[in-house]
């Protein structure tokens, strides 16, 4: 259960945030549907940008039992698989929440989280050698 317990984290994010997701497009006016990317700047991208965030997440899941905070990995990749499947299913990302110009979701806030995290987490670990 210990091996499990990481992973059935992930997928209870993923569906967290789509759970949320679906609720604001069938009860609230204020979904924004993004096809960009990074919080609502750039263009639409391409296949390319897909294939990298697909190698991304496979070389995730490997180096995943090695890291210094296995957790923070796990927000990172919680984050980017619910938004990668918005993509699929939905034609983009749906963001519900707006500051300036940034949009975003929770997908995107487990995604910051683990980033800021999984940083801490290293500096801490090169301080300690």
């Amino acid at each position: 259960m210990k091996k499990i317990f990481p992973y059935l984290l992930i997928v209870i994010l993923i569906l967290f945030d789509q759970l949320i997701k679906e609720i604001i497009l069938k009860y609230t006016p204020w979904a924004i549907i993004n096809p960009n990317y990074f919080f609502g700047f750039g263009m639409s991208g391409g296949i390319f940008f897909l294939l990298a965030i697909i190698i991304i997440l496979i070389l995730g899941i490997i180096v995943l039992e090695k890291s210094a905070n296995i957790y923070a990995l796990f927000l990172i990749l919680a984050g980017a698989l619910s938004n990668l499947i918005d993509r699929f299913f939905r034609g983009g990302v749906i963001d519900y929440f707006k500051i300036g110009l940034i949009k975003f979701n929770l997908a995107d806030i487990f995604l910051i989280t683990g980033v800021i995290i999984y940083a801490w987490s290293l500096q801490r670990e090169q301080i300690k050698n």
